[in-house]
């Protein structure tokens, strides 16, 4: 489970998810760049993440769970 908020952003996202092991979350460009990449702790929690200094556009919030990959799409404008 992947949530991203507010979408569209501006400042930040906000990024709700569950799991059940440490995972790791990435924000990717439109070409393929990955532009954040962080460890996240198990449970269900909240991972706040800046997205002021990036070009406005489609990115990609990618969460890699073992095997698992969640992902879901947002906007900064």
């Amino acid at each position: 489970m992947l949530h991203v908020f507010p979408n569209p952003a501006n400042q930040y996202v906000v990024n709700a998810y569950k799991l059940d092991k440490e995972g790791e979350l990435s924000i990717v460009s439109q070409d393929g760049r990955i532009v954040h990449t962080q460890i996240i702790n198990p449970g269900q929690n909240q991972v706040v993440v800046r997205v002021n200094y990036l070009t406005s556009g489609i990115y990609v919030a990618r969460m890699v769970e073992g095997k698992k990959v969640h992902s879901t799409k947002f906007t900064v404008k």
